[in-house]
């Protein structure tokens, strides 16, 4: 085909060799992506990492790098409790309303979506009509 296209034989090597190189490296990003996320989510520790890392022939210094990203990623823990779980915090006054209503907030729930789960929570007073039964 790239003869076709009036490339010399030099060239179409050249070319292929090219592809072949950056499929090879396209392979080899995604498996060092692939240990990064094992590391990064504690699947994997330092020493499982360094030998993964070892087989796919990534140098020392460029091990250096990776940890030193994925020691970062890997200390800032995202993971936050459920509206259930906080909502039970608030009735075992762990948190106050305030806290929950934040806690609300950073879970990615709308304003209205807190004032009802607050109102669930915590209902209005019944105001007393006067009457008696």
């Amino acid at each position: 085909m790239l003869k076709d296209l009036g490339t010399g034989d030099q060239e179409a090597e050249y070319v292929l060799a090219a592809i072949d190189t950056f499929y090879m490296l396209e392979s080899v990003n995604a498996d060092v992506k692939a240990i990064g996320d094992a590391y990064t989510a504690r699947v994997y520790d330092r020493t499982k990492t360094l030998e993964a890392l070892g087989r796919l022939g990534i140098s020392g210094e460029m091990q250096a790098l990776l940890f030193t990203e994925w020691d970062r990623e890997r200390n800032v823990r995202v993971r936050r409790l459920t509206e259930a779980q906080y909502r039970k915090a608030y009735d075992n006054e762990i948190i106050d309303l305030y806290e929950y209503q934040e806690a609300m907030r950073g879970l990615g729930y709308s304003d209205r979506d807190i004032e009802i789960l607050t109102l669930l929570m915590v209902p209005p007073p019944i105001e007393e009509t006067g009457e008696s039964a």
